[in-house]
């Protein structure tokens, strides 16, 4: 993935499973699994660690946020049916 407003130089490699942040300037090649951001970019996490973090969020935040959106689509339609 890479994040919006990010620049790749020219011959510069990026591995597999490879995050870069929004607004990065990679110059260097990336290699696989990891999360890299900044001016210049530079690795500043692994992407297994950050996917298992993502995976054991609190249900109850997941839950809100499920909610959030859930009432937003719920608005939108009635909105339609007017």
């Amino acid at each position: 993935m890479i994040g919006t407003g990010s620049k790749i130089l020219p011959d510069v490699r990026i591995g597999s499973n490879v995050i870069i942040a929004a607004g990065s300037v990679v110059s260097k090649d990336i290699p696989d699994n990891c999360v890299a951001g900044g001016v210049p970019a530079r690795i500043i996490g692994n992407f297994d660690n950050l996917v298992e973090k993502r995976k054991n969020l609190k249900v109850s935040y997941r839950d809100g946020v499920d909610k959030i959106w859930q009432d937003f689509y719920e608005k939108r339609n009635k909105k339609e049916n007017i």
